[in-house]
């Protein structure tokens, strides 16, 4: 995988969502973000779709190893790479998890960058801390005020009427 376009920025988004099982794993995480750092280039994009799913030859999907290093390659070539991961107390193998985004954070690559959003919880405090992220907590009133914010708009703005 050499040929990636470095002159082109690239946005990688994931939620964790708690009503659907298939966006709570870490290896769907993986997936869902190596499709979108490479739809740019058809090339590079066949040949992850390829890596993915196994096209053309019958064989099973990846396990971990290969996409994350089929991933690495992909933003070791690339511009600028952010990742941006919602909700991640959501996932059902936190442990696991954690895991694979520490060794993305050790590949320390300049060019890639990411945020990452979750309730509070422990073990992602000892992680990151460990990892020396920044974190940067918003207090239960913060979210509260937004909250009520968000609800009293939606409830008074004729635009957002059904």
């Amino acid at each position: 995988m050499q040929s990636y376009d470095r002159d082109l920025s690239t946005c990688a988004y994931f939620f964790f969502d708690f009503a659907d099982r298939e966006k709570q794993t870490y290896e769907n995480l993986l997936r869902s973000l190596l499709v979108q750092l490479t739809a740019r280039n058809s090339q590079n994009s066949q040949r992850a779709m390829a890596i993915l799913y196994g096209w053309g030859d019958n064989s099973q999907q990846p396990g971990i190893r290969e996409l994350l290093k089929t991933a690495q390659a992909v933003v070791k070539n690339s511009s600028s790479i952010y990742f941006i991961i919602d909700a991640l107390d959501e996932a059902r193998d936190k442990i696991r998890l954690l895991e694979t985004l520490t060794e993305i954070h050790n590949w320390k690559f300049p060019n890639m960058h990411a945020l990452v959003t979750s309730r509070q919880e422990k073990e992602f405090g000892e992680t990151f801390h460990t990892l020396a992220i920044t974190e940067l907590r918003i207090s239960n009133a913060a979210v509260d005020e937004d909250r009520k914010f968000v609800l009293q708009t939606l409830a008074q703005d004729p635009k957002f009427k059904r």
